[in-house]
């Protein structure tokens, strides 16, 4: 397994576990008639964050 590769798959931690909980957050608007645009941004802001951290770490050997 490539640096390259771990990036790719830790990017895709991040992309699923974001679509997971903005799921969940659409799912409580739609049965509940909450209001989630604040937490969305916020998801979207962490993952961004997230992504970013994850760039600058080097995998463990």
């Amino acid at each position: 397994m490539t640096n390259s590769d771990i990036k790719s798959y830790k990017d895709l931690i991040v992309w699923q576990k974001g679509s997971e909980l903005e799921t969940q957050l659409f799912l409580c608007k739609d049965l509940y008639a909450l209001d989630v645009k604040e937490c969305i941004m916020l998801l979207e802001e962490v993952s961004k964050i997230l992504r970013v951290i994850i760039s600058k770490l080097e995998p463990r050997t």
